[in-house]
């Protein structure tokens, strides 16, 4: 079987794409991920072909604000999601799939699997008559399915769409049913176990193997994409004001600060956020960058900025979370985990409203237990040697089953 698989947007997105593109690879299916070029690296020593022909994020956002008929000029809001949502099912995707077309037309896919947020691969797919996956994300968990269909059959008018195509042989989670973030609507996922994911050379960072194991361990993180809309502005690109207001540098000095004061020992992953001048406290370390899924592994308490990836990672381990979101799926994501009970959300962004949330987490066994109920349910799912089988049997004309 061939598969071609897709995804852009940000590096976090290629996370719940290695997992399936391994266990493919190792039951001896041939894969091409079609990747934005500075992905390539991520699927170093990975056993598959990638073709880095797609845009990424940073590509992606220089494009969308330097065009006034784009929907994400300076004067547009892309906090809400109508806008995100059409301007990736429109322009983007129509770039997307003019990219796509010669990889799909010398590899013959069988099959696509694609990022969520990539909707070039539906055009893809639907032009040439064969059947397409979607993984999970924050495009499925709060999207807005007709909205994406209808700009999806403006930009590509040649392509005979029909209705109801987005999730039409199916779509996948890492999450059990009753542990679902989707508020939008689509059709119920296949579900399958999330295993940790390890690229090569990765490991635990010193600094946390070494700490005292009589505190608890709080990882606090705020993504990929903050830290690249703050690249983007140093690069002098004019950026909608909204982006400017989430500020990442202040939410990490505002963790920092925060955390400084709870009882805990707090790894603080900048993703390259420059903060000049903050004082560090001693029991709160600052990095770049951390290996997210194994942190979590040990971890006590996650402050997330809400992206999808991270709140699955923390499901997968059992670990409750305080989120502060920024934009897109994120506040819907943030208002889920209070609902299932597997954590707090941050309203205001105050360093007492974040210390106060962390403390109450940390000290209030219910959360904990919830969080550990979740990662039961997680280990529950089916194993992707299933999702292989799946995948296999789309390709040969049948769909997805619903949550196992």
């Amino acid at each position: 079987m061939r598969v071609l698989c897709t995804v852009t947007g940000s590096p976090s997105h290629t996370r719940s794409l290695v997992p399936i593109t391994r266990a493919l690879a190792e039951a001896g299916h041939e894969v091409v991920v079609a990747v934005p070029e500075d992905f390539v690296q991520l699927f170093a020593g990975e056993r598959v072909a990638t073709a880095g022909v797609l845009h990424g994020m940073r590509q992606q956002l220089k494009e969308l604000v330097s065009d006034p008929d784009r929907p994400l000029h300076p004067r547009s809001n892309p906090g809400d999601m109508t806008v995100i949502m059409r301007a990736m099912a429109g322009p983007l995707a129509r770039d997307s799939y003019r990219r796509l077309l010669p990889v799909a037309e010398e590899f013959r896919p069988d099959v696509v699997v694609r990022d969520d947020a990539e909707f070039g691969a539906v055009l893809l797919a639907e032009k040439l008559g064969i059947p397409h996956l979607c993984l999970p994300g924050g495009f499925v968990n709060a999207g807005l399915p007709d909205l994406a269909e209808e700009t999806l059959r403006e930009h590509a008018p040649e392509i005979d769409l029909g209705r109801d195509f987005i999730y039409r042989y199916g779509r996948i989670d890492y999450v059990a049913t009753e542990f679902s973030y989707t508020a939008a609507a689509a059709p119920i996922a296949s579900a399958y176990r999330q295993p940790v994911l390890v690229r090569p050379g990765e490991r635990l960072p010193g600094v946390l193997a070494d700490a005292p194991a009589d505190r608890p361990l709080v990882l606090a993180a705020i993504g990929t994409a903050l830290p690249a809309a703050v690249e983007l502005d140093r690069s002098k690109v004019a950026l909608p004001p909204s982006f400017a207001e989430l500020n990442p540098g202040n939410r990490l000095r505002v963790a920092v600060e925060a955390l400084s004061t709870v009882e805990c020992t707090a790894i603080v992953a900048t993703g390259g956020v420059p903060l000049p001048g903050i004082p560090i406290p001693p029991n709160v370390h600052l990095v770049e960058h951390v290996p997210q899924p194994l942190v979590l592994e040990c971890a006590d308490l996650f402050l997330t900025h809400g992206g999808y990836n991270g709140i699955r990672e923390a499901l997968r381990s059992g670990v409750p979370m305080v989120v502060q979101p920024a934009f897109g799926d994120q506040p819907s994501n943030a208002d889920r985990t209070v609902e299932l009970g597997l954590g707090l959300r941050i309203h205001e962004g105050s360093v007492e409203e974040v210390r106060e949330a962390c403390s109450r987490v940390l000290t209030e066994p219910g959360f904990t237990a919830r969080a550990r109920q979740a990662k039961r349910a997680v280990l529950a799912l089916p194993g992707l040697d299933q999702a292989v089988l799946d995948v296999e049997a789309v390709a040969k004309g049948a769909s997805l089953s619903s949550a196992r």
